[in-house]
């Protein structure tokens, strides 16, 4: 949601996102463009450091456990949870380089909470990145598993 569609239906998504989504406004243009400039570089960089002995990469998810959905429900903690910088810190990198990605289920902590990891392939190569993800599940049952409630 960007500009007139976060103004007009801003409503449609919870406070904490929405604060989240408006932060953005307050990036400066100039710095907005130094950032576009210098991804094309990183991103090849990248690719040729990573994926010359790969194909696809795999990641954690998350840094931490995810929340229980009543401590999400109180805006001060959603609010503080999505300010952090540290909540999208294996995302971040490959949102900025424009790489695929996806999550897969892979277990659940020791309280019953769900976990996945990240799969990143190469550019334009979500082909791959799909059947690499097909074939984990097909070898493992976590995408079957529902949390203990």
């Amino acid at each position: 949601m960007f500009g007139r569609d976060l103004r007009e239906r801003g409503a449609d998504i919870t406070e904490a996102n929405r604060n989240q989504l408006q932060r953005g406004n307050f990036i400066p243009a100039p710095r907005y463009l130094e950032a576009l400039a210098l991804r094309g570089r990183y991103l090849r960089e990248f690719c040729e450091g990573v994926f010359a002995d790969a194909d696809v990469l795999l990641t954690p998810a998350l840094p931490l456990p995810p929340p229980a959905i009543e401590k999400m429900r109180d805006e001060r903690f959603a609010d503080e949870f999505n300010r952090s910088r540290v909540i999208n810190i294996y995302t971040r990198p490959f949102n900025y380089l424009g790489l695929p990605a996806l999550s897969v289920p892979c277990g659940f902590t020791a309280d019953g909470m769900p976990v996945a990891c990240q799969l990143v392939g190469r550019p334009f190569d979500e082909a791959t990145l799909l059947a690499v993800a097909h074939a984990y599940q097909d070898l493992t049952d976590w995408h079957h598993r529902s949390p203990q409630i």
